[in-house]
């Protein structure tokens, strides 16, 4: 079934306003084999910082569920007309049909693709279909790797994050998850979506207020833990796998306004501001949000400009390098307007 996250995430970034995930990660690195010593994917366990209550507090994700699939590509074609790129498999999977539909995403790992994660809209049982061109090629290689569900990343019987809601209206409702669309909207947009958990599960603001649990995450996402006023604080915690290569971030830019890109720091570690290898247009700014916010809707703490050299902090024209982007940072790359409408990407490293 098609997700409902397909129509809130798409694949470009947006960001406006974040707490960073602070952060402990305990790494396994390697793994003996009869054959010598093989590297096994590094697991790590974040520990964030404090919800705090009557605050929105912004995260994105560092670590990613672990791969479900593995191979390289055997072909693949472009159909222009329904807009669609099928991918066939080397070898034989043997998928079950859609099994991945709207639930994983396609992350190229070798070739002019490298570092691209596309989300699956169907397959078959060596074929893989997405909504997007890529320039990817036979004999690249990729990984199949499942989006975080509402439902695993927030499990309902046992998350620690939110305070449940015992309605739909809002007198009844506890915490808040905001959500924050990845195609660009301009200038201080806001969130594209705003779920809720109950004691039945997650529930979507709006309509008839549909199920949540299945809704997934872009790789990329930013989100907002909402705290409702005079609540106690809360924390966050993710298990998973952290990235093993570089990762291309998309960045939107618009004919004639601004656009503020919501995007995340989605290395494992924390890195200085000058090794992010961000690099910016005179009038484009990065945005940072304080790290434990004690309001609502808070406005960026921080913000930074690149001169060609080097990073320089906004409000107090003091050098930005060596400012620290904790892991799992929520960022906003706020674009210049520009003469058309495109998108440039950002090679994040692990």
């Amino acid at each position: 079934m098609k997700s409902v996250f397909q129509h809130i995430y798409e694949p470009t970034l947006l960001l406006h306003r974040t707490n960073p995930i602070a952060s402990f990660f305990a790494i396994l690195l390697f793994a003996g084999a009869a054959f010598g010593e093989v590297k096994s994917p590094i697991v790590g366990v974040s520990e964030t910082s404090i919800c705090n209550g009557g605050a929105d507090t912004y995260f994105s994700l560092p670590l990613q569920p672990d791969v479900a699939l593995a191979g390289t590509i055997s072909e693949i074609t472009h159909n222009s007309v329904e807009g669609e790129t099928t991918i066939t498999i080397s070898g034989e999977p043997d998928l079950e049909s859609d099994q991945f539909a709207y639930s994983a995403y396609l992350k190229f790992k070798t070739g002019r693709a490298a570092g691209r994660s596309v989300l699956i809209h169907g397959n078959a049982s060596s074929q893989l279909i997405i909504e997007e061109s890529v320039p990817a090629r036979a004999g690249d290689a990729f990984e199949i790797v499942p989006g975080w569900s509402l439902g695993a990343l927030f499990p309902p019987a046992t998350q620690t994050t939110f305070h449940l809601s015992t309605g739909n209206l809002p007198a009844a409702r506890g915490s808040e998850l905001l959500l924050y669309s990845t195609s660009g909207g301009g200038v201080e947009t806001s969130p594209s979506s705003v779920c809720f958990l109950t004691p039945t599960g997650w529930k979507i603001l709006g309509g008839t207020f549909p199920g949540a649990n299945d809704v997934v995450l872009d790789p990329s996402a930013v989100f907002a833990v909402r705290n409702p006023k005079g609540s106690a604080d809360t924390t966050f915690s993710v298990t998973g796998t952290a990235q093993n290569s570089p990762r291309l971030v998309a960045l939107k830019t618009l004919r004639g306004q601004a656009n503020e890109n919501f995007t995340g720091h989605l290395s494992a570690t924390d890195r200085s501001l000058r090794s992010l290898g961000l690099k910016l247009g005179r009038s484009d700014r990065l945005l940072l949000f304080e790290k434990e916010p004690t309001a609502l809707n808070i406005v960026p703490a921080s913000e930074f400009r690149f001169d060609g050299r080097k990073w320089i902090d906004v409000n107090s024209n003091e050098s930005a390098n060596d400012i620290t982007i904790p892991a799992g940072a929520a960022l906003i790359v706020k674009k210049a307007p520009v003469k058309a409408d495109g998108v440039v990407f950002w090679k994040q490293v692990p």
